[in-house]
């Protein structure tokens, strides 16, 4: 990886994190939703600066090319975010379908002391 790659990889990623960052203190996005990116964008920037990791990293993993050690460990990363969405949204629907029930009840036994 030449320099000027390893420049913009930091300075984009230390962008992604500062608007992270701003975005989670104005309450815009949940910390619980962030922490994967910001730690994904955390390893990009570790990467940059050290760039003989990706090598060391593709070795551990079994591959011969850093580039695919990269590809592999980005979409790693992204069904690894997936799969945390998706949970969530599961925790969510069960959450407001527990909370439509409970509106139901209540509707219906205000009607019954009118």
């Amino acid at each position: 990886m030449n320099l000027l790659t390893q420049v913009w990889c930091i300075v984009l990623s230390v962008c992604i994190i500062i608007y992270l960052v701003v975005n989670i203190c104005r309450q815009k996005y949940s910390v619980k939703f962030s922490m994967p990116w910001f730690l994904s964008f955390l390893a990009v920037i570790v990467m940059s600066v050290f760039p003989g990791t990706i090598d060391e990293i593709a070795t551990l993993l079994g591959i011969h090319e850093s580039t695919n050690a990269i590809f592999f460990i980005a979409i790693s990363l992204l069904i690894i975010n997936i799969m945390s969405m998706s949970f969530s949204m599961s925790e969510t629907k069960k959450k407001s379908i527990r909370i439509a029930q409970e509106i139901a009840l209540l509707r219906k036994e205000l009607s019954g002391i009118k």
